[in-house]
């Protein structure tokens, strides 16, 4: 895909004390982000959020606590909108909602960090992503086709398209991996997908069994988290790759749904309410991320 990027324009639309609209004109149509910036005016540490499969830039914005984060340590935080509110994320057509599934989003986020680089806002080498749902699959499309691009990934909610074990190139990426074991829209167990297997995830243990080989893994190491919110019906343990080459970590919450982990209830990161099952409160998802990120670099 063929971007323009002389027509990216930041910032356009104030949406907070920090915060501003960018927008791309692409051959895939019109591409908007918010970029909240606490760079304090040198090359900082930049994080993208992919929100989920028919979410948004601002809801998971105002989900997770990365706002907050960027104002304490200085850093820049993107959250790209996705076409017609879904990604990429290799799996058919079909498997995948709607025709936004066509874009060009590796390209399109190529050049965003392109771009906030050349502007000489963002440090090249700190350059990090994380994605929910299927923002999390395009994760692990990124960790395995532009990985040249990212210091570290973190995939949430999210487990391995099965095409991409096929067709997972270049050098692995310091991955971190938080899956529910009760979620109904990425289920711990997997997906077989339609007949023939179109459209298949890999479970949470297979998609961990993966990057362990591909991370040159000995084996995996496993420690619990304190359950500070015994009301939450969930709890976490941290499973840690022993003698990798690049850093790999999975999030097994026992009892989690399709929510994104935080200290305070949050509202679903989509519009189907209750039946996305339980949030864990016993960690701070983006705060656990960025302890992963932040000494990676590139």
């Amino acid at each position: 895909m063929a971007l323009t990027m002389a027509s990216l324009v930041m910032p356009i639309t104030p949406s907070g004390a920090q915060t501003s609209t960018a927008s791309f004109q692409t051959a895939d149509g019109n591409r908007t982000m918010l970029v909240t910036d606490h760079g304090r005016g040198r090359p900082a540490p930049l994080v993208i959020v992919l929100h989920d499969a028919l979410g948004s830039s601002e809801l998971v914005r105002r989900s997770m606590t990365w706002d907050a984060i960027a104002a304490r340590d200085g850093l820049i935080v993107a959250y790209p909108q996705g076409l017609r509110q879904v990604w990429n994320d290799a799996r058919p057509d079909g498997a995948i909602v709607a025709s936004g599934a066509r874009a060009d989003d590796i390209a399109f986020l190529r050049r965003l960090v392109g771009d906030l680089v050349a502007q000489g806002k963002v440090d090249r080498r700190r350059v990090y992503v994380a994605g929910v749902g299927q923002g999390g699959r395009l994760v692990y499309r990124l960790a395995c086709d532009a990985g040249d691009v990212f210091g570290a990934a973190a995939a949430l909610l999210a487990t391995l398209p099965a095409s991409l074990v096929r067709d997972c190139r270049g050098a692995p990426v310091p991955l971190m991996i938080m899956a529910g074991t009760e979620d109904p829209l990425s289920p711990w167990g997997g997906n077989p997908g339609r007949q023939g297997g179109e459209g298949a995830t890999l479970s949470s243990e297979a998609t961990f069994a993966f990057f362990r080989e591909r991370h040159s893994c000995r084996g995996a190491e496993g420690r619990a988290v304190p359950d500070r919110t015994a009301e939450d019906g969930s709890k976490v343990v941290v499973m840690e790759g022993a003698g990798c080459r690049v850093s790999l970590r999975l999030y097994h919450i026992e009892g989690g749904g399709h929510r994104v982990p935080g200290l305070v209830e949050q509202p679903p990161l989509s519009l189907r309410g209750p039946a996305l099952g339980r949030q864990n409160r016993d960690i701070d998802a983006a705060e656990e991320i960025w302890a992963f990120f932040r000494d990676k670099s590139r």
